[in-house]
């Protein structure tokens, strides 16, 4: 079975407005399967606040990680000014190229569309949009 991996993002004195400690690990199962599965779970303190939390991504569609684990965090209160990407652009690359190694990623593999557009939101982002939804804009 492979080995689980960590990245842990810390806020940075002086730079950041918010106090956070992040801690993401996960895990492929079945990496060499069309069935692969990516086991994440994150944990930590924001602002002081304890919190865990987790998610699971199918193979062909886990590098789409930084999503998930950035619509939890904002859940759990970490306000992102920028996409996660961006600010966590050295540990979504060390992930990414880890990930894209563990489960054989090459560029052009397949992906299930279908089960990428079910990792949307549900709920609407912002009020504005909730309006267009509920036909009212």
């Amino acid at each position: 079975m492979p080995r689980p991996a960590q990245i842990i993002i810390r806020s940075s004195p002086g730079i950041d407005r918010q106090h956070y400690l992040i801690r993401l690990d996960y895990q492929v199962e079945n990496p060499a399967s069309r069935d692969a599965r990516v086991k994440f779970q994150l944990d930590g303190e924001i602002d002081g606040q304890p919190f865990v939390d987790d998610f699971e991504l199918p193979g062909d569609i886990a590098f789409n990680f930084a999503s998930s684990a950035s619509r939890l965090l904002r859940r759990h209160g970490l306000r992102l000014c920028q996409g996660a990407v961006v600010r966590f652009r050295k540990e979504h690359d060390q992930v990414f190229d880890d990930l894209r190694r563990q489960l054989g990623a090459e560029p052009g593999k397949p992906v299930d569309l279908q089960r990428m557009a079910s990792l949307a939101p549900v709920q609407p982002r912002c009020a504005v949009a909730e309006s267009i939804v509920r036909g009212r804009g």
